[in-house]
This record gives structure tokens, C-alpha cells and sequence, in this order.
């Protein structure tokens, strides 16, 4: 028996019920958080917003939906409570976590979807986008992202295209994360020749998104310093230690011990490559996790390679890498106890 072969009884109800017991446990922790950072920024700002504003980047991201998310809260709710907006913030980290379980339970089976879940719903190395709700924004965008990859396995009918695109589209207007799920969505199409005329679906949506930058984005603010032309000798650094942080969040490690954990992870997933061969969703998954580091170098780079290893690009880092090493782990050889073997039973 392998891994991909255990059945969990009510696995998706165990981790639906785990994941909003963690999630209520974490709203309650923190309770008595308030407004803080970039927060302010809309706050400050939002008796003044016009219908362009919220076509306008927040820093270089697409904040369509977000700002109407922000809106919507400060209108209701106001300054009064944090709660509501900490509420949001853990309600996307909740879907991600049963997304996630859904879609790797789908091709890896439910052991490894279990283990794959519990690892997110509780990984401390992505504090920052559990604990701050601004990062509802980026959150919103891996659920989309996730509901996207979904959407397109099987297949490919014209529902589902037309579902994933709208995903895809609702993720890139919650923030620049969702380009990330773009690439991986091009990719695995391109891949598989006789489903590229599918990438007519997303013609609309990159479109649009080349628009809103045309007419918004490169207005975007930068950091300080902002990027220059050496951030192109900086990325492939930069993306290296991003990779290397992403994948030891996920056993709550970071610095230099990331390096060892990426190289373990990268071999995981090359032997597993080597045996039964790489599929175009595998395939997609590496493209975006190395896209998502390699497009925020560029404009990131310059603030130093260590800040590609900051809590809210681990998060999104560790979703990839779970997606990833679930497809390494399922043939793992399993003996029917909580262990795997190191060989097949008899």
C-alpha cells in the first residue's frame, strides 16, 4: 500500500472542523488587535475615493476587489471593532486550508491532503498573513488561485474553463499574488497540445489585466529605494532564498537551514520526477512557485535578498511547495500505521 492509498474516514470533515477550531482559536488570540501599517493608508483616504480609486495599485498590486472588500467594512463597522476585518482575514485562510486539502486529497489522497492541511492551518512561519488583516488581499488570492487549479482538472469543458478564468480573474483582483496562478494556469494548458485552444478562455482576463496596468499599474508607488536595472543580477538570489524560506516554513525553520531544505525538497521532487515522470500540473505548480519569486524580485530585489524570505511571501511559498511535495510523497510505501515503510509490505 502506498500513501495516495490510505482512506481517512470523514477526512473533509475532519479538517473542516479542525481548520475552523483553529481559525475561531486564532480570532480569539487576537481579539484585541487594532489597525496597523498600510491599513492606514485606506483608512486615511477612504472619505475621498472616487470609482478610479479603486482601479488605483495599492503599492504595485491590482486592489480591485480588495478596496471593495475595505470599503464595505469601513462603512459598516467603521474604527469601532478589528474584529470583523480579523474575522475576513481568518474566513480566507479557513477556505485556503479546505481548498488546499481538496486538491491535493484529489491526487495524492486523503492522508496527504490531511497532512498537507494541517501543515497550513498552522504554519508559523506565515504569521504574517494570519495575523495582520490587511493580508486578506493576498490570502484572497491563493483561494482563488486554489479554486482556479481546481477548476481545471478533469476535462477541460467549457464550464470549467469559464469557472477557472473567473477565479483566475477574481485572484488578480485581489492582488498581484494572483499572477503567480496565471502563469501556472498558461503553463499547464501550453503543455498538453491538444488543450491549448483553452487558453482562449484566459485571453480575456490577461486583457484586462494588461489594461489596468497601461492606465493604473505603472503608477503604482515603489519601495524605497525603488527597483533599477541591477535588479535583473539580483533576482535569480533573491528567488533562490525565497525558495529556500518557503519550503523550511513549512517545518518551522528559516535562514540558512532553508538552503538544506530546499535542496532535499528539490531532490524529493526531481526522483519523484525521474520515476514516474513530471505532469503538466506539476509542471505549472514549479512554474509559478519560481514566478512568484522571480516577478516580486524584480521589484523587491533591492531591499536585499533576506526580504524574499518574509513571513507573507512564506505563506504563499509553502501553498506551492505542499502542492508539490504532496505529488512526491504519494508513493510513498505505507504500512498501515502512522509511519511510512521503507519498503512495500508483503
Amino acid at each position: 500500500m502506498t500513501a495516495a492509498e490510505v482512506r481517512v474516514p470523514h477526512a473533509q470533515l475532519i479538517v473542516v472542523v479542525a481548520a475552523g477550531i483553529g481559525c475561531a482559536a486564532i480570532l480569539w488570540l487576537a481579539r484585541t488587535y487594532t489597525f496597523y501599517f498600510d491599513e492606514w493608508t485606506f483608512i486615511l483616504t477612504a472619505p475621498d475615493w472616487t470609482l478610479a480609486t479603486y482601479f488605483q495599485p495599492h503599492n504595485e498590486h491590482p486592489s480591485i476587489l480588495f478596496r471593495v472588500v475595505y470599503a464595505a467594512l469601513l462603512h459598516t463597522f467603521g474604527l469601532r471593532t478589528y474584529l470583523p476585518y480579523m474575522f475576513l482575514l481568518l474566513a480566507a485562510h479557513f477556505a485556503n486550508v479546505v481548498l488546499l486539502f481538496h486538491l491535493v486529497r484529489s491526487r495524492a489522497g486523503d492522508l496527504i491532503g490531511l497532512a498537507a492541511a494541517a501543515l497550513l492551518l498552522f504554519l508559523g512561519g506565515g504569521w504574517d498573513n494570519i495575523l495582520w488583516a490587511f493580508q486578506v488581499a493576498w490570502l484572497a488570492s491563493v483561494g482563488f488561485g486554489l479554486a482556479m487549479l481546481i477548476a481545471l482538472q478533469g476535462v477541460p469543458t467549457s464550464r470549467r474553463l469559464a469557472l477557472a478564468a473567473a477565479c483566475l480573474g477574481a485572484s488578480l483582483m485581489f492582488s498581484g499574488v494572483g499572477v503567480t496562478f496565471a502563469v501556472a494556469a498558461v503553463v499547464q494548458i501550453a503543455v498538453i497540445p491538444n488543450r491549448r485552444r483553452a487558453l482562449a478562455w484566459f485571453a480575456p482576463v490577461g486583457g484586462a489585466l494588461a489594461v489596468w496596468y497601461v492606465a493604473f499599474g505603472r503608477f503604482g508607488n515603489h519601495p524605497n529605494p525603488p527597483p533599477t536595472v541591477a535588479n535583473l543580477w539580483l533576482d535569480p538570489l533573491y528567488t533562490l532564498w525565497g525558495l529556500s524560506q518557503g519550503a523550511a516554513g513549512l517545518i518551522g525553520k528559516n535562514d540558512t537551514i532553508g538552503l538544506l531544505v530546499l535542496a532535499a525538497a528539490a531532490a524529493a521532487i526531481g526522483w519523484h520526477w525521474i520515476r514516474g515522470g513530471a505532469d503538466a500540473f506539476s509542471v505549472s505548480v514549479a512554474a509559478g512557485l519560481v514566478a512568484f519569486y522571480l516577478i516580486t524580485g524584480l521589484t523587491r530585489a533591492q531591499l536585499g535578498f533576506q526580504q524574499s524570505g518574509s513571513s507573507r511571501y512564506v505563506y504563499v511559498g509553502a501553498v506551492l511547495w505542499l502542492l508539490l511535495l504532496a505529488e512526491a510523497a504519494k508513493k510513498l510505501p505505507w504500512r498501515g500505521t502512522w509511519w511510512p515503510s521503507t519498503s512495500s509490505p508483503a
